[in-house]
This record gives structure tokens, sequence and C-alpha cells, in this order.
């Protein structure tokens, strides 16, 4: 393979190869990443698989059934709390900074604002107005990962290792429904607060979630 510095950017160059050697240069890039800023994997894999089997349940109704999708969830879930390593108050936004402004190789401009938003929208307040930025084709796609990721980092907020009860999610008339095994919530009842405080921020987006 023969290329010229004058046309192609270097991050293309190194997904290109990658591609050919079936590796994928972002993974590495983000791996690198969390690194350098001493993200807690164990936590990050947890927040991961939860958001996966919330996909799971959700990728017909909501159409997240291609594999960049899941591709972008997982990225969020592990980069999500790289922040942490500036400070721990706003840190969601410290995330979003670092992911928008850092040269990450083999991510385009258009990945990298999606995945700050991601990062940014997981905790708190939602910035629904930042989701406009995006290409229209692209904004309800990252809506919808974006509550995924949400309700996986709070479930995981007390950072415990013990493993989460199988829950449901299924989706109707702008209606999220999350239910766990009965009795669940009341042997959690800060979680269940949590939610019902999700509940209100999902408002939002024009989505109403009922748990039970």
């Amino acid at each position: 393979m023969g290329y010229s510095d004058g046309a192609l950017r270097e991050g293309l160059l190194h997904e290109m190869v990658g591609r050919l050697h079936r590796e994928d240069i972002r993974e590495h890039s983000l791996e690198a990443l969390t690194r350098r800023y001493h993200v807690d994997r164990q936590q990050a894999e947890r927040v991961e698989r939860t958001a996966l089997q919330a996909l799971d349940q959700l990728e017909q109704a909501w159409k997240l059934d291609q594999p960049h999708h899941r591709q972008m969830l997982r990225w969020a879930a592990e980069t999500h709390e790289i922040g942490l390593s500036l400070s721990h108050s706003q840190y969601h936004k410290h995330s979003a900074y670092l992911l928008q402004n850092s040269d990450i190789s083999g991510f385009t401009n258009l990945d990298k604002q999606q995945l700050a938003l991601l990062v940014r929208s997981h905790r708190r307040k939602i910035p629904k107005e930042e989701f406009k930025l995006l290409p229209k084709t692209k904004q309800e796609t990252c809506r919808r990962l974006a509550v995924l990721l949400r309700l996986a980092a709070l479930l995981h907020r007390n950072r415990s290792r013990a493993r989460l009860p199988e829950f449901r999610l299924e989706y109707a008339s702008k209606r999220l429904y999350l239910s766990f095994p009965r009795g669940w919530l009341e042997q959690h009842p800060l979680t269940k607060a949590d939610l019902e405080q999700e509940a209100e921020y999902l408002k939002a987006f024009g989505l109403k979630l009922q748990v039970a």
C-alpha cells in the first residue's frame, strides 16, 4: 500500500491498515485512553455488560440492530468515567471534553462527537439541545443509546461487585417499562429513588419511564 500525505488523514490510514489485519485501531486507541486516565476497568465492564443487555432487549423496537450501534454503546461505557481523573465534580462533562478534544486514531470527527455526547449525557440533566447538533439521521439513534447508557450507569452507581438481577425492558407508545424481580426494588430503596429521578430526566426526550 502506498499513500500521499497530502490527501489522507492519518486516522483513515490507521483504520484501513487495521482492517487488513482484522484489527480495529479504534479499539487500541480507546484502550490507551482508558489507561492514560486510570479508568476503573471493572466498573466500566459492569456498566458495559448491563448496557448491552438492555440493548439486546430493545434493539428491534428501537432499530438499534446494526453492529455500529452496539460498538458505539460499548465504547461509551468503556470511557464514560475518564473525566474522574480530572475531578469528581461534573466528571461527565470532563469525560466528554477529553473525548471531543483528544486525538483518537481511527475516529472521525462525527464519531468523536457522538461518543462525547453519549458520555456527556450519561448522568444528571440531559443536554437535549446538543443532540440537535448531530446530523438528523443520527439524532434519534444517539438519544436512544444515551438512555441505555444512563440506565446502566445508574444501576451500577454504588460500584458493587454483586451482579444485578435479571431485568426486563419493553417499549411502547413513548413509554419505557423497566421491571425487576418482585421485591428487589423494595430491598434497594436508593436505586428506586434514583430511578424515580431518572424518570423526570427522561421527559426531556419525550419518554416516560415506568419502573416496577
